[in-house]
């Protein structure tokens, strides 16, 4: 696929955009958690009402672990060991989410992108039902995340050769995800102490967040047998953009990954005014809540037919060219 050519200042980090993306997922978070925990001491009728700013906090809590993947895809700072200290000290705020594992088999991810060692085709694809989708798919995921991060701290520098910065670095950085993920904790549970909502209210919030994830990995690479080998889906749905903060557009973010997911909403307009979808409008999805179906088993992860070729592996560096894209 020839991927159209784009203005090299998108693929600049800017420090002042970075710092109001994190500003967004906070407020986001903050704000739904802290109303959250204010109805739950309510009437019980009223705390029923909970689970709406539960759920928008839910959505900032999915967001910092987005931005931590923002970070290790080096789009907050234009230091590459900015960026990924940045994406670690908030993405922690997520409990249990190791950006720095998670990393690991990100970038394998990209490289490999639906072939057959592709480690997200390898955990996602064995799940079919719906509870196995939304639920075990992202537990397993989180399990082997905080292992791989474990296994990086404690010196394993043969994980360390699958993302671009120095072994050293990124053994730093498991130590630094393991103890800012534990400061988030006992940071969670002191103000439980103050504002007992919380109690419940934090864990609602995870429990949601689980689903969240876990739909959107389905929602992002999921289709029928009658479409293999499609490299990402995306969702153009406003509702999406906001509640995402632009990284719903996941088939731009394989093609551009070196831009960061609040500038891709303007990438998917500039490759749509290039005419580049039209022959591929099953790549996009533009209804929000239409999209929730492709967490049932007809829709495959990544579905291959034999004797498809394989995407080929491409590096971080050749995808933020300008060259032919798979």
């Amino acid at each position: 696929m020839i991927r159209p050519a784009l203005d090299r200042r998108l693929f600049q980090p800017e420090s002042r955009q970075s710092a109001l993306a994190v500003a967004y997922v906070v407020t986001l978070y903050a704000g739904g958690l802290a109303g959250a925990a204010y109805l739950l001491t309510q009437a019980s009728v009223v705390a029923l009402l909970a689970c709406v700013p539960a759920a928008l906090a839910a959505f900032g809590l999915f967001l910092h672990g987005v931005l931590g993947h923002e970070g290790f895809h080096f789009n907050l700072a234009r230091d590459r060991l900015a960026s990924c200290t940045l994406g670690v000290l908030v993405s922690s705020v997520l409990s249990g989410f190791c950006v720095t594992g998670y990393a690991v088999d990100h970038w394998s991810h990209h490289r490999l992108n639906n072939a057959s060692n592709d480690p997200d085709l390898r955990l996602f694809s064995r799940y079919r039902g719906l509870f196995g989708r939304l639920v075990l798919s992202r537990l397993a995921a989180t399990a082997r995340y905080a292992c791989l991060t474990a296994r990086l701290a404690a010196g394993d520098h043969t994980l360390a050769a699958a993302v671009p910065i120095k072994p050293a670095s990124l053994i730093t950085l498991a130590r630094l995800n393991l103890m800012t993920q534990t400061g988030w904790i006992i940071l969670h549970l002191i103000a439980a102490q103050r504002f007992p909502g919380l109690l419940i209210a934090w864990p609602l919030c995870l429990m949601m967040v689980v689903l969240i994830s876990g739909l959107n990995s389905y929602q992002e690479h999921a289709f029928t047998q009658e479409q293999p080998n499609v490299p990402a889906r995306s969702r153009s749905s406003v509702i999406c953009s906001l509640l995402y903060m632009g990284s719903n557009f996941h088939l731009e973010h394989h093609l551009y990954p070196g831009i960061a997911c609040w500038r891709l909403p303007g990438v998917h307009r500039q490759l749509q005014a290039a005419g580049w979808y039209s022959d591929k409008s099953h790549w996009v999805e533009t209804g929000f809540f239409h999209s929730f179906r492709f967490a049932q088993r007809r829709y495959a992860y990544a579905p291959k037919r034999i004797g498809d070729t394989p995407p080929v592996p491409s590096t971080h560096d050749n995808i933020q060219g300008n060259d032919h894209v798979t």
